[in-house]
């Protein structure tokens, strides 16, 4: 993708130390950014525009409201997202997902198509059960 959430080496607070590189351009965006403020900018000015210009809306959907689905993050290592949108890209289509077993202020990321797979309605339920009870047990209820 062209754009990327990138840690910004000048940035004046820790807690905004991301910002928005254009990949193909070589030059900041947007910087002093939290990590999902980055990270969602750069999904949203990588689903509009490719390297060569504006990308056809025939190579771009957003998804609304944005579907449970399982990333193969390794192998053997999968996590439950939610996929905001779809880009087609020279080497084939990438959702932008962001996670829901990661903090917040992680941000997403692009993921091909390959790797993600729709959850279904019984599977998200044990998904949260297994959510409620990490709560539970971590005291954060």
């Amino acid at each position: 993708m062209r754009y990327e959430s990138r840690f910004d080496p000048e940035a004046r607070w820790p807690q905004l130390g991301l910002g928005v590189w254009d990949a193909i351009e070589q030059h900041w965006i947007a910087r002093n950014l939290a990590g999902d403020v980055a990270s969602w900018h750069a999904a949203i000015l990588s689903l509009r525009y490719t390297e060569v210009g504006e990308r056809p809306d025939d190579c771009a959907w957003y998804r609304d409201p944005a579907p449970y689905v399982e990333l193969h993050v390794t192998a053997s290592r999968t996590e439950v997202a939610m996929l905001h949108m779809w880009a087609r890209e020279p080497d084939g289509l990438h959702g932008y997902v962001t996670y829901l077993e990661r903090p917040a202020s992680d941000g997403g990321r692009w993921a091909p198509a390959t790797a993600l797979r729709p959850l279904m309605p019984d599977e998200m339920e044990q998904f949260a059960e297994r959510q409620a009870a990490r709560r539970r047990v971590s005291g954060a209820a």
